[in-house]
């Protein structure tokens, strides 16, 4: 069938269809020499559609061509979907974060006598109010400048632990009991991750890395962090969930990587290779384990 056919099949544009030509994307089955028109043929729609789905989930055309270029290990696969998946995470944690700020300005505005009939001088607002605007969750971003501090006082030769935790089937809470039972959930897990660290370590940083995961960074010894990572598992299953609404427990599963605290410089390509990790984690609960899984790095 001919470029518009298939584009109206397809429900792309004709000029997508003739750029990823012109980058060997995606070719059209054959070019017919006398019209000089580009053929294609139904059953292309599926690797057409795996370039749209791509697309969309902001994936680089570069990085969809490889996928797509052969036979692709399962393991790698599901390694850059879940790499797209907490780059996601924190792009709509960003907007949690500005929601947040503006939701507390309107507040703090209302506070302040703000009426329809008069002026109000933002330059007159108070500090604290101020700070009360910019306060709000922390995010990946804070705990990396936090860890910054927390590596830099330590004394050479310490190790530190990278920790992600994420849940299990928490779709099915927003699902079945709602958003509001979910968000109970959330804070309620927040709230044992920051007991578990008050008590155990003097050297921390909590951040809620997406919308069911979190990041955590620490100093200690490998056996040290396995422990704090055990209590965490120990202190989300000691919570209340029917008093918060919720129609099961939560399951978790932890990820760590331990390095020496001269590795801040590569910590960022620490915290991608977690990625792998928690997916060893996440089977490992599927498989009836801990769902913890912590490895070294020298």
């Amino acid at each position: 069938m001919k470029i518009g056919e298939f584009a109206r099949l397809a429900e792309v544009s004709p000029k997508m269809l003739r750029h990823y030509d012109a980058i060997d994307l995606f070719k059209p089955q054959r070019l017919d020499h006398d019209t000089g028109y580009r053929l294609y043929d139904e059953r292309q729609l599926t690797r057409l559609n795996w370039i749209v789905t791509l697309k969309n989930l902001d994936f680089s055309l570069s990085d969809i061509r490889a996928l797509l270029s052969g036979p692709v290990d399962s393991a790698a696969f599901l390694t850059a979907i879940a790499q797209k998946r907490i780059e996601i995470a924190n792009a709509l944690n960003e907007q949690l974060v500005k929601s947040i700020q503006i939701e507390r300005l309107f507040d703090l505005v209302k506070q302040e006598g703000f009426r329809m009939d008069r002026t109000i001088d933002l330059n007159a607002l108070t500090t604290e109010s101020i700070n009360a605007i910019k306060k709000n969750m922390p995010n990946l971003e804070t705990m990396l400048e936090k860890a910054r501090t927390i590596l830099s006082d330590a004394v050479e030769g310490n190790t530190f632990g990278l920790l992600r935790m994420d849940l299990r089937q928490f779709k099915a809470v927003n699902d079945i009991d709602g958003y509001e039972v979910g968000d109970k959930v959330i804070v309620a897990l927040y709230q044992v991750l920051e007991s578990v660290l008050a008590t155990r370590n003097k050297k921390a940083s909590l951040a809620r890395a997406g919308g069911d995961e979190f990041a955590i960074v620490l100093e200690g010894k490998p056996d040290e962090i396995e422990a704090t990572a055990k209590a965490f598992k120990e202190g989300v299953e000691a919570i209340d969930y029917k008093a918060l609404g919720c129609h099961k427990p939560v399951q978790i599963y932890i990820a760590g990587i331990v390095s020496s605290n001269t590795a801040y410089e590569h910590f960022r390509a620490l915290l991608d290779q977690t990625t792998e990790v928690l997916l060893d984690a996440r089977q490992d609960v599927v498989n009836g384990g801990s769902g913890i899984k912590l490895i070294t790095k020298n």
